[in-house]
Formats: C-alpha cells, sequence, structure tokens
C-alpha cells in the first residue's frame, strides 16, 4: 500500500491559514469560525464517536443506503479503470463495505482519499491495509478539498480513469446555498462526461430527533464543538478556559438547518499568547461564537441546488425510513 501525500497548506502574512480565518472570524461584529476546524486529529477521534451514538442517525441511515445499493454502485462503475475520490474521508466503516464490494465484484479501482486530518488519514491507511492489504491501491492527500482534487484530477486525467466522487455525511448541509453552488459547480469542472458523484443530503424531519443528534445525551457533541477552543489553545497559544463556556444546538426555521454555538458563560477576554501582537478578543456574557450549520434538504431542495450547480440528478437512494438520501449526479 502506498503512503500518501502532505500538501502544504496555505498561510497568510506568516499565519497558519487556522490562525487568520480565527482572527478574522473572532473580530466580526457576530463571531464566527469556520466548521472545518473542528477536524484537527483530536476532533476527528471526536466525530468518529459521534457517529457511533445511538441518537446519531446519520451514518445508521447512509451505511444502509450504500448496503442495500451495494450492486448498482458496482454497476456504475462497471469494469473500465476507476478512481473512487473521497472528499472528507475520516475513518468510517461506510466506505470500506463499499470498497469490499467493488472488490468483490471484480471492478479495477483505486481509492483515493482526501482528508485534512493526518491522523485521519494515517488511521484510515492502518485499516484499509488490515481489511484489504495488497488487493486494494490506495493513494491519499492530506489537504483540503479543492486542493486535493485539483492535485488528484490532474493524475487520473493524465491515466485516463474515469472518477466516482464520494461526498458523504451530508457535509453539503454545512455551506450556504450560494457557498453550496460554487462547490458543487467546481466538481463539477473536474468531472468528465463519464464520472459520477455520490452524495448525502440530510433530509427535513421531526425536530427532536433533530435535537437529540446533535445534542447527544453523552455530551460527546458537546466536546467535539468544545475541542476546537482546546485547538485554539495548542496551536495558536489562547488561553480559554473551556469551563467558562458551553456547546448550544438548535434548529432555526430562517436557515432550515441545525446550528451549532459555544457560549460564553461569563463577562471574560481571552489572549492569544501564542500570535504576534498577543490578540486579545472580549466576550459578553452569553455571547456566541457559530461554529456549524448543518442544513436539511426535501428532495425538491436538492432538484433545485443540482439544476443551478450545472449538474443532472440521475438516482435517488433512500434508506426505508426516508430520513436521508444518497444522490448521484452527473455533469449536465
Amino acid at each position: 500500500m502506498t503512503t500518501y501525500e502532505v500538501l502544504a497548506t496555505p498561510s497568510a502574512s506568516g499565519i497558519s491559514l487556522f490562525g487568520a480565518d480565527v482572527l478574522q472570524g473572532l473580530s466580526k461584529r457576530k463571531k464566527q469560525i469556520p466548521a472545518r476546524y473542528f477536524y484537527d486529529d483530536r476532533g476527528s477521534e471526536l466525530f468518529d464517536q459521534i457517529t457511533r451514538l445511538p441518537e446519531y442517525y446519520p451514518t445508521r441511515a447512509e451505511t444502509s443506503i450504500l448496503s442495500a445499493n451495494a450492486d448498482l454502485i458496482c454497476e456504475l462503475v462497471g469494469t473500465e479503470p476507476t478512481d473512487i475520490v473521497e472528499l472528507g474521508c475520516g475513518c468510517g466503516p461506510k466506505t470500506w463495505d463499499l470498497l469490499g464490494a467493488l472488490l468483490s465484484n471484480g471492478a479495477d479501482i483505486r481509492y483515493r482519499p482526501i482528508d485534512i486530518s493526518e491522523g485521519a488519514m494515517s488511521t484510515l491507511y492502518t485499516e484499509l491495509d488490515r481489511r484489504f492489504g495488497s488487493r486494494l491501491e490506495v493513494e491519499g492527500v492530506v489537504a483540503e478539498y479543492n486542493g486535493g482534487l485539483a492535485h488528484l484530477n490532474a493524475q487520473s486525467t493524465k491515466k485516463g480513469r474515469k472518477k466516482l466522487i464520494l461526498f458523504f455525511g451530508a457535509n453539503i448541509g454545512n455551506m450556504t446555498d450560494p457557498e453550496a453552488v460554487q462547490f458543487l459547480r467546481e466538481l463539477g469542472e473536474y468531472m468528465q462526461p463519464e464520472d459520477r458523484l455520490l452524495i448525502g443530503f440530510d433530509l427535513k424531519k421531526d425536530l427532536h430527533i433533530l435535537q437529540q443528534a446533535y445534542d447527544d445525551s453523552q455530551g460527546i457533541t458537546a466536546e467535539f464543538n468544545l475541542n476546537l477552543l482546546a485547538r485554539m489553545n495548542r496551536e495558536l497559544g489562547a488561553d480559554f478556559d473551556l469551563t467558562n463556556f458551553t456547546h448550544h444546538a438548535f434548529y432555526d426555521p430562517a436557515r432550515e438547518a441545525m446550528v451549532s454555538w459555544i457560549i460564553s458563560l461569563e463577562a471574560q477576554q481571552v489572549r492569544f499568547k501564542g500570535m504576534i501582537g498577543n490578540p486579545t478578543f472580549i466576550f459578553r456574557e452569553l455571547e456566541g461564537i457559530w461554529v456549524e450549520m448543518s442544513r436539511k434538504f426535501s428532495t425538491d431542495d436538492i432538484s433545485v441546488l443540482a439544476q443551478r450547480s450545472d449538474l443532472i440528478v440521475e438516482n435517488w437512494l433512500l434508506d426505508s425510513q426516508q430520513m436521508f438520501v444518497n444522490t448521484i449526479l452527473r455533469r449536465a
């Protein structure tokens, strides 16, 4: 099994991209930090725990969809040399089962995972080696989506391989509508007519189910969110006292999304001693940092999004309770 590549992280004025985005986000009138920064090594470990919680339905629903439709996906891949490109691979078993089905069906595949966490990539490589050994060729990239996909796409095109792009976990829901359209259009630019995109969307459902999924009884989701503060302490020299903050999640009907905030429990200030100038940020009592939005969709919403993104819906794959859908898209 080959080793993965780590692409260089861009920087701004000598500051890491993480540091630059944190400074910009905490300087806004309504403080916010992009959700992608949840996923350092510790954050990836915690999210893996979240996917196993009884309240967290998306992983189980999506896994059942992929299992029930394994034959259809194998037919989609066929016998042509194909790169299975996964964005935000993490280390989840849903992809392992799909890869196993493809290999058993005799598909000529190469798995090309992309993830922002090197720790998650290392764990994935260990598990894939244990499960498949030399049967599966793996060439991963530690990078953000666009940089990693551009890197892999150039190599696939040169070698004449078609692509099946996987974007699981309903991560498209973390984007606003304009962001999602831009993202999907960029994916479409990387796709040839024979390529396909298999993408997960979380469907609208009972509010009680949503609330439990994003604020679990064991407090793992809260720990996952607060790890963002701990990451700023570790990497940027901040002095957040995590006991002075709390996780808060609720459904926002204006956004049609579950939203997550980190709330300051008292008036306080936080200093970033590891950054030039030791920037300091003031928090008022009950002031929040907006850290995540997870939009919920109807099939009509998805159809409109695909049309605006110059993509065509080829198939709908739903779980038995119709809580989740994986959509097969091709370039228009």
